[in-house]
């Protein structure tokens, strides 16, 4: 096998959530895959086998457009309870999110903008959570699975420079 085939066969950081959807899905989804607009997303939806879980949640995957950093981001979401997207209903906030996208990597340089880099993060929509509650022991399976996928991934960096060259590097963002 050449060397080319074997990176391409790499994961790519960004699939990481769409995967978990995917993954869990097969192995907890019941019912149909649904669109639901929620946490300023919209969310492909699909609910959670009450028998396998314990509880009556969700999982879901979106992808999110960020023009500021030059690329896209991808979320895996968890619900405790099941988002309906409706208006008139407060929806719930994601117990989980595992977002993978471009982020600021802290460096700026004279000429090419700000240093990019693609990373894979785990946020939790609170500071606590209820031990008590079920989600509590699917959530640990979940970023368990992230981490392993995190770690053999290809993570890209790049200098917005790259993707914006019509733009002035040549002050310092304040």
């Amino acid at each position: 096998m050449n060397k080319k085939k074997e990176v391409d066969d790499i994961m790519n950081v960004l699939e990481i959530p769409q995967v978990l959807f995917q993954e869990f899905s097969q192995k907890l989804g019941q019912g149909e895959e649904k669109k639901v607009d929620t946490d300023g997303l919209n969310y492909s939806v699909r609910e959670l086998n009450p028998e396998a879980v314990g509880f009556s949640g969700a999982i879901g995957f979106c992808e999110d457009e960020d023009a500021s950093l030059n690329g896209h981001s991808f979320t895996f979401a968890l619900w405790e309870i099941v988002p309906r997207g409706e208006d008139d209903i407060v929806e719930p906030k994601p117990v989980l999110k595992i977002t993978a996208g471009p982020e600021s990597a802290g460096t700026w340089m004279h000429g090419m903008g700000s240093r990019i880099k693609e990373m894979c993060r785990a946020d939790f929509s609170s500071y606590s959570i209820n031990l008590r509650s079920l989600s509590s022991r699917l959530i640990p399976i979940i970023l368990q699975r992230a981490s392993e996928m995190a770690f053999v991934a290809r993570y890209k960096e790049f200098w917005e420079k790259d993707y914006h060259p019509e733009r002035d590097y040549t002050k310092s963002p304040k």
